[in-house]
């Protein structure tokens, strides 16, 4: 408080600014992916000044300084800072003392009225940073009431307006906290390595740097954490955090510059010939001092790598797909006498990588097309990496003279029982690679069939309340957990249309060729018939990458995008991709 304004009106300041942050409603508050709770300065504490004495009295040691327990480090991220100052003095009201209760007296502080200036920082306790600052001013009393309008104040209308100058300060500048928040965390959401296949020798080292980026392409706040998933190799660098038991290895790591360095070790020449390595956000923003860097939340994915581990085998094979479906639709429009609003949201993933070494069966020539056809058999197959899941989020709301609902639910569906379909019948099927004999370069191949399948296990959650005129207000809460009794699959496979083929040799030109270069002439009245269509291929069929020699592949992509209003949106992605490396021994 300035030093003439005897009446401390800060806690009067504080109150009023946390009811409006409340009055952004628990839904909002709540909500994923940044929720907030609002924590009182002085309540934790004094709750950390009681919990640290009874602490010294049941171990009978000494209670520890008070700066060791009442950082507000150790219990929050952001905290508000304000400045009440005067700016000028019309009048100081001084303090009187005024009748009480029971015929008693009290003492009222004295106030002043003036300019006054309220300046507000959201203030990054963690890392020493101001996130955003505000001001306002207004004349008459230090309570926040009371705003000077120059327009009607010169005109000589009227003196002051009263309005609610602390509010209209939160609504203009705080009311999309969420959002301020995250555009400062600048939360990392993609992770980018150099390639999609990285090679490295067994039992050795290789250094692997990736690209971190926020939602927006630019580079996350560097004490943004990241955990590093191995599954079968390890890393010399980062610290072991997440999970210590036997399988894949995790390490946590800040996002410092945006470039993060991970040191891989690869294992041993009996283990694994493929690796997997998966970067997640790790959700987790506070100091390391306060929670250590073992802590991190590995739910959200941002990217991952295939490592490929001293390729010993002839030939292998890696097959990946994904499927995305994002969808949102949403109405708000009035009824008679009442309103409704509804929201629905639903994201859907589907993402598999095969890695399939292969044995060469035989190698078939095509004299009259001028191709070599190679047939391949899988020696194995395994699942690297799948990632499945569906999560649909609904509100509703219905208001009317009669009653109404207030309703949020989610649904959660995961797989059970993941297996790769038909596993046997795949591995008596063939891949079919084609060779032009002219150049020696394979220029498609078939690298389909493999599938995973599983149960969907399915978690509904509704929260909320339905009201009546007859029966007043009522809470709801349902959860159910259900399993299907079928299972469902994902094939991952071309996605793009089909287009002619581009490494189609006419049959009846070829045989012609074919029958010249052997020195055979065409009989006489004999006619070669022409070809009478063109044969259509799937274009992620056709080799686009590689030197089509010792490794070579294909891949597809198709978006589809659609808005049905402004509120109601979809977006779906399919993306197909496949490798092929031949190792000659």
């Amino acid at each position: 408080m300035p030093k003439e304004q005897e009446s401390d009106v800060s806690g009067f300041i504080a109150g009023d600014w946390n009811s409006h942050i409340h009055d952004l409603g628990a839904a909002y508050l709540g909500e994923c992916p940044l929720t907030i709770e609002i924590l009182s300065h002085s309540g934790v504490r004094d709750l950390n000044e009681m919990v640290e004495g009874i602490t010294a009295v049941t171990t009978g040691k000494p209670k520890r300084n008070p700066s060791e327990y009442q950082d507000p480090k150790m219990n929050v991220d952001y905290i508000w800072k304000g400045i009440l100052e005067l700016t000028y003095i019309e009048k100081i009201v001084p303090g009187s003392i005024e009748p009480a209760y029971e015929g008693g007296t009290e003492y009222i502080p004295g106030y002043v009225e003036g300019g006054w200036k309220f300046t507000i920082q959201l203030y990054d306790v963690q890392h020493d940073e101001i996130v955003k600052e505000a001001h306002t001013t207004w004349t008459g009393t230090p309570l926040g009431f009371q705003k000077n309008l120059k327009n009607e104040y010169f005109a000589g209308k009227t003196d002051k307006i009263r309005i609610e100058i602390l509010k209209e300060l939160f609504n203009r500048e705080f009311k999309d906290l969420k959002k301020i928040i995250i555009d400062y965390e600048k939360a990392p959401k993609k992770a980018e390595f150099e390639s999609e296949v990285i090679k490295v020798e067994s039992d050795k080292r290789k250094r692997i740097t990736f690209k971190v980026t926020d939602e927006k392409g630019e580079k996350p706040k560097k004490w943004q954490r990241l955990a590093v998933k191995v599954d079968h190799g390890s890393l010399t660098n980062g610290t072991r955090c997440c999970d210590f038991s036997e399988g894949p290895k995790f390490y946590s790591f800040l996002c410092e510059n945006g470039n993060v360095t991970i040191e891989y070790k690869a294992p041993p020449e009996e283990g694994s010939r493929l690796d997997h390595i998966t970067v997640f956000n790790g959700c987790i923003t506070r100091d390391p001092a306060v929670i250590r860097m073992e802590m991190v939340d590995e739910r959200e994915e941002i990217g991952s790598v295939d490592i490929d581990i001293n390729p010993v085998y002839e030939t292998r094979l890696i097959v990946k797909g994904s499927f995305i479906n994002n969808a949102s639709y949403g109405r708000n429009f009035k009824v008679v006498n009442g309103s409704e609003r509804y929201r629905e949201d639903l994201n859907e993933v589907q993402e598999a990588t095969f890695f399939v070494p292969l044995e060469l069966e035989r190698s078939d020539d095509m004299p009259i097309l001028n191709q070599v056809w190679e047939y391949y058999r899988p020696k194995s197959i395994t699942l690297t990496n799948c990632n499945i899941y569906s999560r649909k989020y609904t509100s509703s709301y219905a208001s009317s003279p009669v009653g109404g609902h207030d309703l949020k639910s989610i649904t959660i569906k995961e797989p059970l029982d993941l297996q790769i379909s038909g596993k046997e019948a795949a591995l008596q099927s063939n891949i079919l690679v084609i060779i032009d004999k002219e150049t020696g370069k394979v220029v498609k191949a078939s690298p389909g069939g493999f599938a995973v399948d599983f149960f969907w296990h399915e978690r509904y959650q509704q929260k909320g309340k339905v009201w009546s005129k007859e029966e007043g207000e009522k809470p709801v809460n349902v959860s159910e957990n259900k399993t299907d009794e079928y299972r469902s699959d994902y094939w991952p496979g071309p996605v793009e249309d089909p287009i002619p083929d581009p490494t189609f040799r006419s049959i009846s030109q070829s045989l012609r060729t074919f029958l010249n270069n052997m020195g055979t002439p065409l009989p006489a009245k004999i006619e070669i018939p022409e070809d009478e269509e063109h044969p259509e291929i799937e274009p992620e069929l056709l080799v686009k990458f590689g030197d089509g020699k010792n490794s070579f592949g294909g891949n597809g992509k198709v978006v589809l995008e659609n808005e049905y209003g402004p509120d109601s949106r979809r977006y779906s992605e399919k993306t197909f991709y496949w490798q092929i490396t031949r190792i000659k021994k």
